[in-house]
């Protein structure tokens, strides 16, 4: 639809303004949040888009994103020739951490004549149930939920469907063109010295460019956002778990979540005693995402592994339990743009073992295994030959895994099978 055919419309049907509104830190804004406003714009016949940069999300600290101002600015150049495209300040003139239901709350007190329709993807709506006052949030406004990849819409409409009981047409489900652009991706391939070109506006890459944002404080002036932890001379930048923790909490249930955490907390431990030359951070990276894909659905998983090129197991073994280890190590790294091979390598064997696994790769397999929220019999035994031997800490596990598969009757991987045979040939008893 044409935008004067568009307005003529409006103007006669009488009803009230349709306004988008996208939240969000934009740090910094790409053609992914414009395409998604532009679907949303045209095939919602909404009057207009309103974009929001958020002051201090709930969900991060303030030295986690960039200065508002820089932000601000960004957006403004990124939305700029388009007419009904519109940029708000007011989260950025409001003190400390704020939350989606005030911001939609003071919109609607403002402007008591206008719909409102709250825009955010897939990966958000997940966990809408645990945002602060939902039902608040579902009440005042309609949700249009936009497809992200690794998110199943009908599965979601359905996870979604106690929230919105009272307010069922709240709910827009809708697809809107494939630009699967990441904030985090493009800050990575900055901070690196890598072009970002074709992923954002030409004038937000110069405003970039020209404040020297993304870059490592000491190739740059410091008003930016600093490389991540571990970025060296031609290799991917980690992130502390600190600044995962907001991209994994749209990601996994909580409960994941927390278990990840000790997982992480296991895996240092164990690393201070077998691996002591090991980056911490290498280690805390690989604990906290490894089980990243583990709430995704078989669909879903299949769909990753089949994005990226990979060829599918046999059916016996297309379980979350097992697809969820190498759908996460590509969510990973296409996603985190992490390409460390023992950080991937630790992720992909987390579950099944492998012949010849790297010590990363067996402290994140019996982290996971050992973590002090586990309680099953045999554990003990495992946590004690933790402390003072990897190997038989492993091949103990493994051998209480197959012994458990074969119980319950499920099939048995061949890479745990040949893992144990490995060690076994290794370890003497």
């Amino acid at each position: 639809m044409q935008l004067r055919e568009k307005e003529i419309k409006q103007g006669q049907s009488g009803r009230r303004r349709r306004v988008g509104v996208m939240g969000g830190t934009f740090d910094p804004p790409h053609y992914g949040h414009l395409a998604a406003a532009e679907a949303a714009w045209e095939d919602l016949d909404l009057d207009e888009v309103l974009f929001i940069p958020a002051g201090v999300p709930p969900h991060k600290k303030s030295e986690e994103v960039s200065a508002a101002h820089h932000r601000l600015a960004m957006v403004k150049l990124a939305v700029a020739g388009h007419p009904h495209f519109r940029v708000s300040r007011m989260e950025l003139e409001r003190p400390g951490p704020h939350y989606s239901v005030d911001t939609i709350r003071l919109l609607t007190e403002a402007q008591p004549g206008e719909e409102f329709y709250f825009i955010i993807g897939s990966d958000m709506a997940f966990e809408l149930p645990r945002w602060y006052e939902p039902r608040q949030l579902v009440a005042l406004c309609r949700i249009v939920v936009l497809n992200r990849p690794g998110y199943s819409m009908d599965e979601l409409s359905c996870h979604l469907a106690g929230l919105f009981a009272a307010h069922p047409d709240h709910l827009l489900m809708h697809r809107v063109p494939g630009v699967d652009i990441s904030s985090t991706e493009v800050r990575q391939r900055l901070a690196l010295g890598k072009s970002a070109r074709y992923l954002l506006p030409d004038a937000v890459l110069a405003y970039i460019k020209e404040n020297h944002l993304y870059v490592n404080k000491a190739a740059g002036d410091g008003s930016g956002m600093c490389a991540a932890a571990g970025a060296g001379a031609g290799a991917t930048p980690l992130r502390p778990p600190a600044e995962l923790r907001a991209w994994l909490e749209m990601r996994m249930k909580p409960a994941r979540l927390a278990h990840s955490e000790r997982v992480m907390k296991a895996a240092l431990q164990l690393a201070a005693v077998h691996d002591p030359e090991r980056d911490p951070l290498v280690v805390q990276t690989s604990a906290i995402l490894h089980d990243v894909a583990r709430d995704l659905s078989v669909t879903e998983l299949e769909r990753i592994i089949s994005e990226a090129g990979r060829s599918l197991p046999a059916k016996e073994w297309r379980s979350p339990a097992l697809l969820h280890a190498e759908a996460g190590a590509l969510l990973v790294q296409k996603e985190l743009g992490i390409n460390d091979p023992e950080v991937l390598g630790a992720i992909r064997y987390h579950t099944t073992g492998r012949p010849g696994m790297t010590t990363l790769e067996k402290i994140i397999f019996l982290a996971d295994y050992i973590e002090e929220g586990r309680s099953f019999p045999g554990v003990e035994e495992v946590r004690r030959l933790a402390a003072v031997d990897l190997d038989k800490a492993v091949l103990t596990a493994l051998e209480q895994s197959i012994m458990y598969i074969i119980k319950t009757g499920r099939p048995l991987h061949p890479a745990t099978l040949e893992a144990r045979h490995h060690l076994l040939a290794k370890v003497k008893r």
